[in-house]
């Protein structure tokens, strides 16, 4: 039975007609491709014993013999196991922000990914509100061209919103895949980060005479300008 990626418990029957009370049993372990196997004895006659110190997903071959006052009686027939493979702990995700969302600025979201020892980042990408994988186009730039490699267990995967519009809102999620060297793939997704578009505060202009003479009709001019990136209200 596997306890873990690096100890291994092995337990067995006692032999169906013994020559005499067992005193103790004797385990002829094979580590992987080795030929020469180790022998292990029991204190008594328990039937369990755990063997520690293990590589993750080490081949162990067992082979078993009981002792009497006789002497030792027979081998077992040979039986293999594996330890577990190595736990991986899923990437660390980070998310931070350069800039702000003011409609018409420029915004960045920063995926930053620690990858653990003995993983391998397969993919990263970002994801937006519909959970549609993002690509360039409609003023946002995401691809490899914005991956910035500061060292092989750490990357930065951009984000950029070139000229933040009002449909940019949202929510974003930074989604690795990394696997480990047994070939078993790691999913993490980090929580959305949620953009909310900041309207500017439009620009208003009051005009009108400067001189008012009674009895005279007048205009007063309100002009009012808008960032191209918002719709026009009343």
């Amino acid at each position: 039975t596997t306890l873990s990626s690096s100890s291994v418990l092995i337990s067995w029957n006692p032999p169906f007609v013994p020559n005499g009370e067992v005193t103790h049993y004797t385990l002829y372990v094979t580590f992987g491709e080795e030929t020469e196997p180790l022998a292990f004895h029991t204190a008594s006659s328990a039937t369990v014993y755990t063997i520690n110190h293990l590589q993750p997903y080490q081949l162990v071959s067992v082979e078993i013999s009981a002792h009497t006052d006789a002497g030792e009686g027979p081998k077992s027939a040979t039986v293999q196991g594996r330890t577990s493979e190595e736990a991986f702990s899923p990437p660390e995700l980070t998310i931070t922000v350069e800039g702000t969302s003011i409609a018409g600025d420029t915004f960045y979201l920063f995926c930053g990914v620690s990858i653990p020892d003995g993983a391998h980042l397969t993919s990263v990408k970002w994801l937006g509100t519909n959970e549609q994988e993002l690509e360039s186009g409609g003023g946002i730039l995401v691809g490899s061209e914005q991956v910035v490699h500061s060292s092989s267990k750490h990357i930065t995967y951009t984000l950029q919103f070139e000229s933040v519009f009002t449909s940019h809102g949202g929510s974003y999620t930074c989604v690795v895949n990394v696997s480990s060297p047994f070939g078993t793939i790691v999913k993490a997704n980090f929580l959305p980060y949620e953009v909310i578009v900041q309207l500017p505060t439009p620009s208003v202009q009051i005009t009108g005479p400067q001189m008012w003479y009674s009895g005279s009709v007048y205009a007063i001019n309100c002009t009012v300008h808008l960032h191209p990136s918002l719709a026009t209200t009343d």
